[in-house]
């Protein structure tokens, strides 16, 4: 099972924004690449905050 916390990839997702300003000077296409990585993080992020509080709910 997948230990990271869903705080961090909320974090990992921050740092991809973050990254994507420098890149998208250079790069257009690929600034908005990391963008779409970067918002598929915070939804993988709000999954797992979700399931987690549901089975902390259950148990």
């Amino acid at each position: 099972m997948n230990t990271t916390s869903p705080s961090q990839y909320a974090l990992m997702g921050i740092m991809l924004l973050l990254g994507s300003v420098k890149v998208k000077e250079s790069c257009h296409w690929c600034g908005i690449g990391i963008i779409a990585i970067a918002a598929l993080v915070f939804i993988v992020a709000i999954r797992k905050y979700y399931t987690q509080k549901k089975w902390r709910k259950r148990n």
